[in-house]
């Protein structure tokens, strides 16, 4: 029991300690404070676009490793052709060799 009132004793006291006082003026006067947003509430809220995007027509919807792992659409662009003879030596140094002897 007595715990009790030393607990309450202290909240007084804590109360007292970081209360603001003010002098001449009432609850009525004192306009009423803005209301603080939470940080999810920052996180998470939708932001208006102005100018949203229309969604492409006729493509149909994928999966979430589909979209991830497909290869991208890329410009169409001429493709270069590949240069000739560059790598020859590598192809003629590592082509297997037949080990039956020439045909005469």
């Amino acid at each position: 029991m007595a715990s009790a009132q030393v607990l309450r004793i202290a909240r007084e006291v804590l109360r007292n300690l970081f209360a603001r006082e003010r002098l001449g003026v009432t609850a009525a006067d004192v306009p009423a404070a803005p209301r603080r947003t939470s940080l999810l509430k920052l996180l998470f809220a939708i932001e208006p676009l102005p100018l949203d995007p229309e969604p492409a027509p006729g493509r149909p919807r994928t999966g979430i490793l589909r979209a991830l792992l497909a290869p991208e659409a890329l410009a169409e662009a001429p493709l270069e052709p590949p240069r000739p003879g560059r790598h020859a030596w590598l192809r003629w140094l590592f082509r297997p060799e037949s080990l039956d002897p020439p045909p005469r």
